[in-house]
C-alpha cells in the first residue's frame, strides 16, 4: 500500500512507501522513461535508497534499463558508485545480469571497478562468475584488480575456472 502526502506545492516527490521506494525508483524500476525524466526534472531526489539500500541506478541497472540508467548518468553521475546493503554498486547489478551495453556505459561514464563488496569481492568477481569474458575484459582494461582475493580466499580466477568459464579464465590469464 501506498503512502501518500501533499504540500502546498503538490505531492511531495520525495514520499516513499513501505520499502522506501519513492516514485521515482517505481518508474526506474518499471522503465518509464518519460516519468523518470519528469520527476528528476520536478526535483526527486536520484540517491533515494530503499531498504535494500537500492538507488533508483541499481535497479535500473540490474534490470538493463540502458535509456533509464543513461538519463541518470547525465543528470546525477554523483551516484554512480553509491553501494547498497550487499556494497554492490550499479556496474557490479549490470555485470551480475549480463547487460554489457550497460556495463560500457558505466565504464565510460567513470565507475570505480575496484570497490569491494561486502565480501571483499570487485566487478572481475562478479564477471568471472557470469562468464562474461567480454565484460571480463572491458574491466581489466578498465584497472579492475584481478589480483583481488575475496573473503572467502577466491580471485577472479579461483571463480572462473571453478565455474568452467573457459574465456573467462583466458581473458584473466592474459590480464
Amino acid at each position: 500500500m501506498a503512502v501518500y502526502q501533499t504540500s502546498k506545492a503538490g505531492a511531495n516527490l520525495d514520499m516513499f512507501d513501505e520499502e522506501h521506494r519513492t516514485p521515482l525508483i517505481a518508474a526506474c524500476e518499471n522503465n518509464h522513461l518519460d516519468t523518470v525524466k519528469y520527476l528528476v526534472r520536478a526535483g526527486a531526489t536520484v540517491g533515494h535508497k530503499d531498504i535494500m539500500g537500492f538507488t533508483c541506478l541499481h535497479l535500473a541497472a540490474k534490470l538493463g534499463h540502458y535509456d533509464v540508467v543513461h538519463h541518470l548518468l547525465n543528470k546525477a553521475s554523483k551516484y554512480i558508485n553509491c553501494q547498497d546493503n550487499g556494497g554492490w554498486t550499479p556496474i557490479t547489478w549490470a555485470i551480475e545480469h549480463k547487460h554489457k551495453e550497460l556495463v560500457h556505459l558505466f565504464l565510460k561514464k567513470g565507475a570505480d571497478v575496484n570497490i569491494r563488496d561486502k565480501e571483499e569481492n570487485v566487478c572481475l568477481h562478479w564477471a568471472a562468475l557470469s562468464g562474461c569474458d567480454d565484460i571480463a575484459q572491458a574491466l581489466l582494461e578498465a584497472g579492475c584488480d584481478l589480483n583481488a582475493v575475496s573473503i572467502h580466499g577466491d580471485t577472479p580466477l579461483h571463480i572462473a575456472a571453478r565455474e568452467n568459464h573457459l574465456q573467462c579464465v583466458i581473458s584473466i590469464c592474459r590480464g
